[in-house]
């Protein structure tokens, strides 16, 4: 009979999950072994964060006859759902007899959510020959991480505009955490702050969205504004700043505005100007009076003598 007894290992048939298929990524349709692909980092079920950037070092030997050039692609697995999360690619040429090393970086997205799911980091360099190699990792989540998320505002408003601003924030961390979400910029008065809240571990009630609602000040100058949030948490923050551009009219309004000196003033003071004579042509109007006399005076001399002439002439002469 066939001796059996417990262990504490398993064979990967019964005891693994069923092997990925990379059905959405390339593969190779053959392997071939003249190109040896050494994945130098990361190493086997090195620990990540969410939210981390993984350095890839691939080291790649062409002992084939032919110089190849290699199309490389590295992908972050997910050996659960059988799916690409996040990848890059390159390409370079290697000689034959000739090793070349690449460095790249490969994102984890801050928005995993199957972080107890099992991950790997799939390389592939892919010519007239095609290799691949597969190395697993382990990803967790930070116990406390805050991310804001979406940090919404108009681009553009006027002096004086009501505007609205929205933050949100969500809680990419294993553990709960009371937040408090900040909005700032000196030069247009804004410093504002929401009473404190609570968001649940990743996974739960883990998100909120804040509103704040301000007026834009009226004396400040035309240009581009930076408005910065932060969201404190647990002695840590996370921050974002965007650009709001804020345009003023001129300062001498259409009515009732003063402008510049020598100019008269518009809008209810315009009708007192055309009303009223200026100083200036009052004083032309004294200056011509003597002339006036004077041409009135001279006018009725000539008429008188005129008379005089014509009555010698013809009056008296005819007598």
């Amino acid at each position: 009979p066939t001796e059996t007894k417990d262990t504490d290992s398993c064979c990967l048939a019964t005891c693994n999950s069923p092997p990925p298929t990379f059905e959405g990524i390339n593969t190779c349709s053959e392997l071939n072994s003249s190109i040896i692909l050494d994945l130098k980092d990361p190493k086997e079920n090195d620990d990540f964060i969410i939210g981390d950037i993984i350095d890839v070092e691939l080291e790649i030997e062409n002992d084939y006859e032919e110089d190849q050039d290699f199309d490389v692609e590295v992908h972050l697995y997910n050996l659960d759902t059988d799916d690409s999360i996040e990848s890059v690619d390159a390409q370079t040429k290697i000689l034959s007899e000739r090793t070349r090393t690449l460095r790249l970086d490969l994102p984890i997205p801050a928005d995993l959510d199957d972080v107890d799911d099992n991950y790997a980091v799939f390389v592939m360099a892919e010519d007239e020959i095609c290799n691949q190699e597969l190395v697993d990792i382990q990803i967790e989540r930070k116990s406390h991480d805050i991310e804001i998320s979406s940090f919404r505002l108009p681009a553009q408003a006027q002096c004086g505009e009501i505007i609205d601003i929205q933050v949100r924030v969500e809680n990419i961390g294993k553990s709960d955490e009371d937040v408090k979400i900040f909005l700032k910029n000196k030069a247009l008065s804004i410093d504002e702050e929401t009473s404190q809240f609570q968001l649940e571990e990743s996974g739960q009630d883990d998100s909120e969205t804040k509103k704040f609602t301000l007026v834009l000040p009226k004396d400040v100058e035309s240009g581009d504004y930076s408005i910065q949030t932060t969201a404190r948490f647990n002695g840590n923050q996370d921050s974002l700043s965007k650009t709001l551009s804020v345009s003023c009219g001129s300062k001498s309004a259409i009515t009732g505005a003063a402008v510049d000196e020598g100019q008269i003033t518009l809008g209810s003071q315009l009708e007192d100007a055309q009303a009223q004579p200026s100083e200036s042509s009052q004083a032309n109007q004294k200056s011509n009076k003597p002339l006036i006399v004077i041409i009135i005076m001279t006018t009725v001399a000539i008429l008188v003598l005129l008379g005089f002439l014509y009555y010698l002439i013809f009056v008296k002469g005819t007598k």
